[in-house]
């Protein structure tokens, strides 16, 4: 996003939250899977209570700046992925930038007291969902100050601690095939209360998914005299390669954590990507399909992520190949499928 489309963008959003409540805002860093998630940090209990210092609270999710290098697997001649378009965001002062200048418009619309001087970070935390290095990429990790908290899936975890940069790496928590709480999940240490993220694992290590749930006071939650305040659940949903529906995880949130979370949003490619002709990125009908069985839970809106043209060299990734599709092609393939089915059962079943 140009920078003064951004900054045109970010002072109407908060023209418009002083009527109403804030909400989350979703910068992409390099057109891929690379993110800054800011959400806002919980309102006070009256509007007359001093005003908080920041509006949000800024994550960084799976950074991979195209001018740190290729993602690498052991060697280059074995497998390299790398992007091919330049991006504006190539470091973690970029990122601070970008962050600053959210809580500046929330400043300048009269949301908060300041910004605070340069020696205050405004990233709080950083999200590694994955131990592939186009997730877990350690040069561009490096670029962020030190000091920032990491909260990482398992595997990624243990690799992290042994670079030995980060102060602080927490790792994440999945969701049993069985179901559970998903508010037993907080990974606690640095993350506040109301952000919750999980993972949901699938049949194969590429294929997950990632939630991350936003508690906040609902709409006019409380402002009303008399009403009593109310908690809304929100959820991020990122599938970067999309999980299969008959995954017991996926099933047990489905069955149970949609009970008291709704998905806001959907981070999922459009894409599908085929490895030596194994389908290991589902696309936009895998996409589809999760939409479907969320029904009335959401998601509000769908984010295409992890949907970049890529480069692919090495031994392994010879075979690597992309489909762009995009979300009318799955429509009117989904209506297809509808249709053949239909057909099927109106000739009846062989054993009818």
């Amino acid at each position: 996003m140009a920078t003064n489309n951004r900054s045109a963008l970010l002072s109407a959003h908060m023209e418009k939250s002083k009527q109403s409540e804030l909400r989350p805002i979703l910068t992409s860093l390099n057109g891929d899977n690379s993110w800054l998630m800011a959400f806002p940090v919980p309102a006070s209990k009256s509007r007359t209570d001093p005003k908080p210092q920041k509006a949000y609270y800024h994550i960084v999710w799976d950074p991979w700046f195209a001018t740190s290098g290729a993602a690498v697997t052991f060697a280059s001649w074995l497998a390299s992925v790398s992007q091919t378009a330049q991006s504006t965001v190539n470091s973690g002062d970029d990122v601070e930038r970008i962050a600053r200048e959210i809580e500046s418009k929330a400043a300048e619309a009269g949301l908060v007291k300041g910004v605070g001087g340069e020696e205050n970070l405004m990233v709080d935390a950083i999200i590694v969902s994955f131990y592939y290095t186009d997730h877990m990429h350690e040069a561009s990790l490096r670029k962020f100050d030190r000091r920032i908290p990491v909260i990482a899936a398992p595997e990624a975890a243990a690799i992290m601690e042994g670079w030995d940069y980060f102060q602080t790496i927490v790792t994440m928590k999945d969701m049993g095939d069985e179901g559970s709480n998903w508010q037993a999940l907080h990974p606690s240490g640095p993350l506040p209360a109301w952000l919750t993220p999980f993972r949901l694992k699938g049949e194969h290590e590429l294929n997950f998914a990632t939630v991350l749930v936003w508690s906040h006071r609902g709409v006019n939650g409380g402002n009303v005299a008399g009403a009593a305040p109310t908690t809304t659940h929100e959820a991020l949903w990122v599938a970067p390669h999309g999980i299969r529906m008959d995954q017991p995880a996926l099933q047990a949130f489905l069955r149970d954590t949609t009970k008291t979370v709704d998905v806001l949003a959907m981070l999922h490619p459009l894409k599908e990507s085929f490895t030596w002709g194994w389908q290991n990125v589902y696309g936009v009908m895998g996409g589809l399909a999760i939409d479907r069985a969320l029904k009335d839970k959401g998601p509000k809106y769908w984010v295409p992520a992890a949907d970049a043209v890529l480069g692919y060299w090495g031994l392994i990734m010879l075979r690597v190949w992309d489909i762009r599709r995009t979300l009318d092609w799955g429509l009117a393939e989904e209506e297809g499928l509808a249709g053949e089915r239909g057909r099927w059962w109106s000739r009846g079943s062989p054993t009818s």
